[in-house]
């Protein structure tokens, strides 16, 4: 009889079931679902009693989404073993179970916005009770007021946290305002209303499968990059093909502490998109190194271009068999 070796928890992160020791006296037939899927079925054979699984994330990758799904094991045909998967596309220092019953889905604990600023925060929570603290300035004098939201859902619950949101009609200034659910907590710096319109703001999938954005305060370059293909045609030399596509660096500028990892999340996601007009981007370079001298300050840098939107052309050529001067009048 074949037995999971490996303890599931009730919940875990992906890289927690990396790994999966199976003992088995005979060969047996392993599957491996995931919300509701199989994404693994093989007959295996065992190595001295035990037959091991490993780089099971991976596998995962490619089936996750940005909610919680069950991921079991079966083996010859009966159910042996299953735990709720918290999509992560990085390995946590922590268990999921460990985090507690409520955290938020994010690498940042900090981060800037202002008034027009889109602002999504995601948690995993039972029911959670989101805790709005914020700096404010009432003509000259300064407070801080509290105020809460409770929301009546459970798993990963996504609220939206920005200004526009939160401080409708108000008619106070907001130097900055922090988020709470449990232990977890998000402070947003607001930017002045002089500097919004040089800011840079971008929108990408985090780690966690969730939508972020990130708003940085460098100075922004472009370049247009021409990609030529030629041929030479009737003795003459002739790009027949030219790509021109638009590339944009961007320097982070002054990033606060609880930003690097924001920023490491940014570069890496394979979803970004412009904030201002939702077009797609793709990043094709980026540099952020971190120092851990006292007087280092975290920058970094980002080159994109747009997916979809280039310009092309074609040179006419005189005769090609399937060109608009092919005669169909035979058909």
């Amino acid at each position: 009889m074949a037995t999971l070796v490996t303890t599931l928890s009730s919940v875990a992160f992906p890289h927690e079931v990396n790994a999966l020791d199976i003992s088995t006296e005979r060969e047996t037939v392993v599957e491996l679902k995931y919300a509701g899927k199989s994404i693994f079925k093989s007959t295996l054979y065992p190595i001295d009693g035990t037959v091991e699984l490993r780089d099971i994330t991976s596998l995962l990758e490619d089936y996750m989404t940005g909610s919680i799904s069950e991921f079991s094991v079966w083996l010859d045909g009966a159910k042996k073993g299953n735990t709720n998967i918290i999509p992560c596309k990085v390995n946590i220092d922590m268990a999921a179970e460990d985090c507690g019953d409520s955290f938020f889905l994010t690498r940042a604990t900090s981060k800037y916005t202002h008034r027009e600023s889109r602002e999504m925060l995601y948690c995993y929570a039972s029911k959670p009770t989101f805790v709005v603290k914020a700096a404010v300035r009432i003509g000259n004098t300064s407070r801080t007021i509290i105020f809460t939201k409770y929301i009546p859902a459970s798993g990963i619950v996504g609220v939206d946290v920005s200004y526009s949101s939160i401080f409708k009609n108000a008619t106070f200034e907001v130097m900055q305002y922090t988020v709470e659910v449990g232990n977890s907590k998000m402070i947003y710096r607001m930017v002045p209303d002089g500097m919004a319109d040089k800011l840079h703001e971008f929108g990408f999938i985090n780690s966690f499968m969730q939508q972020e954005y990130i708003t940085l305060m460098g100075g922004a370059e472009k370049e247009m990059k021409v990609e030529r293909m030629h041929a030479i045609v009737g003795g003459q030399y002739r790009n027949f093909q030219v790509d021109s596509v638009p590339h944009w660096t961007v320097n982070s500028g002054e990033m606060l502490d609880g930003m690097t990892g924001l920023f490491e999340d940014f570069i890496s996601s394979s979803k970004v998109w412009r904030k201002e007009d939702n077009c797609e981007l793709a990043i094709t370079d980026s540099d952020f190194k971190c120092s851990d001298a006292n007087d280092a300050i975290p920058q970094g840098t980002v080159t994109l271009r747009e997916t979809g939107r280039r310009y092309r052309h074609r040179l006419p050529q005189t005769v090609n068999t399937f060109d608009i001067t092919f005669d169909t009048t035979f058909l």
